[in-house]
């Protein structure tokens, strides 16, 4: 997302932030916030402890600081395991020893008891009723859609036979998965092209959204949009989407990589979603890899132009 521009309280000087921390943000920095707390009296200024808790806090501190030393060569000599873990002490291969040695007598007397031994299970010599497979059978199709099957080919003959006798939970599979799609991001990490262009218009300080699911006929995900905005240098009239397209996957006419099917099927699909913004009112920008590899912030504003 695009950082928003403020204004801080104190010296009024501006600065950018992201829309998620505008709540919390009031100053430009530390020292503006600082400065603010001057002359504010703290919670317990002018407070004194009373005379007769004074012994109890003293013992208290006294205490605390020997149990904190024994603790401490107890972690360093390896008597007692630290709750979090080594706590930054290696342990050495005589105490790995000694603890292996541990466990094993203990498995061997019977202290202790692993948790899957001598256990029968719980199914073991029974077998499904007629009644009971009857009703199991459309809950395991339904799970060997996501995946609970090995052998994908006899799943999918199975599937299009209880598709074709049923239909309408073929219709309502498919309205649950674009509902899915529309709040899942692929691929969960953006391309170095992506993040090129995302740093441009941070550098341009232009709002703009990440992966935004646009409502057509056939509905994606873009890579960037920019909705409508004016800054110092820019003024966008149209709500703009920029599409970072890899020279391989979308068949750059300049590179020429190896045509495949599922390539060709990929630029089908950008020319018709084109043409569906594009009536709706958007304005589409296509940016090749190679292109965006050489481009500089002074080459990115002749985008808009």
């Amino acid at each position: 997302m695009g950082k928003i521009r403020l204004e801080c309280q104190l010296c009024k000087e501006r600065y950018y932030l992201f829309p998620s921390k505008v709540k919390k943000s009031r100053f430009c920095s530390r020292k503006c916030s600082d400065k603010s707390k001057i002359g504010i009296p703290t919670w317990n200024k002018g407070k004194k402890i009373p005379e007769e808790l004074r012994p109890r806090f003293k013992k208290s501190e006294e205490l605390r600081k020997r149990i904190s030393k024994t603790l401490k060569r107890k972690y360093k000599s390896g008597e007692i395991m630290h709750p979090r873990g080594t706590f930054g002490i290696k342990r050495t291969e005589e105490q790995n020893k000694k603890t292996s040695d541990s466990m094993k007598l203990g498995y061997k007397e019977g202290r202790i008891k692993s948790p899957s031994k001598g256990k029968t299970p719980w199914n073991k010599d029974k077998k499904i009723s007629e009644e009971t497979r009857k009703k199991m059978i459309p809950i395991w199709k339904e799970n060997a859609i996501r995946g609970h099957f090995q052998d994908l080919k006899k799943v999918s003959e199975g599937l299009k036979r209880y598709y074709k006798e049923n239909p309408e939970r073929l219709i309502r599979q498919r309205k649950l998965l674009k509902e899915l799609r529309k709040n899942t991001i692929i691929p969960k990490k953006d391309t170095s092209i992506e993040v090129k262009i995302q740093n441009f218009l941070t550098e341009l300080h232009l709002e703009f959204y990440a992966h935004k699911y646009l409502d057509i006929k056939h509905g994606y995900q873009c890579d960037v949009y920019i909705p409508k905005q004016e800054t110092e240098g820019v003024i966008i009239t149209k709500k703009t989407i920029i599409e970072c397209d890899g020279c391989y996957f979308h068949n750059c006419p300049i590179c020429k990589p190896k045509i495949r099917e599922y390539t060709l099927k990929q630029v089908e699909r950008d020319k018709i979603r084109t043409k569906e913004l594009q009536e709706k009112g958007y304005k589409v920008i296509r940016l090749w890899e190679h292109e965006i590899k050489k481009m500089n912030p002074k080459k990115f504003l002749e985008v808009f132009r």
